[in-house]
């Protein structure tokens, strides 16, 4: 199994017992996000700690300086 094939997303899922809908994938890929994110993950392309650290902070949680 490889990104951005649905089977390695839903094994992940399936293996920790999780929803797509509860569950947030980050990959610095824009094909391997847009794989999760069409089965219902949500999605983050990484660019930079910073754009990561603006983006969790959404989430409410708060990374150590």
């Amino acid at each position: 199994m490889t990104k951005p094939g649905k089977d390695i997303y839903l094994y992940a899922l399936k293996k920790n017992g999780l929803k797509p809908e509860e569950s947030l994938f980050i990959d610095d890929s824009q094909i391997n996000v847009d794989g999760a994110i069409e089965l219902g993950i949500h999605g983050f392309l990484y660019t930079t700690v910073e754009s990561f650290s603006s983006f969790i902070k959404t989430l409410g949680i708060n990374l150590p300086d």
